[in-house]
C-alpha cells in the first residue's frame, strides 16, 4: 500500500475531524458524512472487511463507529464498542 495515495484522504479526515470539534451542528453533520462515505471508500479501495473509527476530544468521546465485517465468514458486522482486531 502506499503512503502517498492515502495523503489526501489524511488531510480530509483530519479536516473532518476538526469540524466534528468547533463547526455547528449542521456542518458536524455534513462533516459526519463526509468521513463515512470517505471511510467507506478506503475500504473498498483497499479490500479492507472491516473497521472502527474513534475521535476523541478531550475526556469525551465525539463519533464511534463501526464499519464492515468483523468477522467475514459469519457475517459479523464490527461492533466500534466490543470488536477487537
Amino acid at each position: 500500500m502506499r503512503v502517498r495515495a492515502w495523503i489526501p484522504y489524511w488531510r480530509a479526515a483530519l479536516v473532518a475531524c476538526a469540524l466534528l470539534g468547533t463547526a455547528p451542528d449542521p456542518l458536524r453533520a455534513q462533516a459526519l458524512e463526509g468521513l463515512d462515505a470517505m471511510v467507506l471508500e478506503l475500504m473498498r479501495q483497499y479490500d479492507v472487511p472491516g473497521m472502527a473509527l474513534t475521535v476523541v476530544r478531550g475526556d469525551s468521546v465525539e463519533v464511534l463507529r463501526g464499519f464492515g465485517l468483523a468477522r467475514v465468514a459469519d457475517s459479523i458486522p464490527v461492533d466500534p464498542e466490543r470488536t477487537v482486531f
